[in-house]
């Protein structure tokens, strides 16, 4: 089938062990997708496939040794006698620090 081509595809199932048989069914469609362009291997990482130009083993090691986005927040340590006041949970409030001088 050409790219872009559909297919409902219909699952059934008989219960007929019962002395009133019964059926359920369910449709899925099938989207044929574009192919990977030449040269490119289709890989699964992390349950997403994506074409890729390496070998599917190198991509997975590669996607192992990435690091995790740093999600824990910054902590700032002021020194001298400055105080800012900044609001639980605003997120549009823009503090502007000014750099130490060397010898602090």
């Amino acid at each position: 089938a050409n790219p872009g081509a559909t297919f409902e595809l219909e699952f059934i199932v008989f219960e007929q062990n019962v002395q009133y048989p019964r059926q359920v069914s369910v449709k899925r469609t099938i989207v044929i997708g574009e192919p990977c362009g030449t040269g490119e291997n289709l890989c699964v990482v992390n349950g997403v496939r994506q074409c890729s130009e390496l070998e599917c083993d190198v991509l997975l090691e590669l996607s192992k040794s990435v690091v995790q986005e740093d999600t824990t927040p910054p902590v700032i340590h002021l020194v001298g006698n400055v105080s800012y006041e900044v609001t639980y949970g605003e997120t549009d409030e823009t503090i502007f620090l000014n750099a130490c001088a060397p010898d602090s």
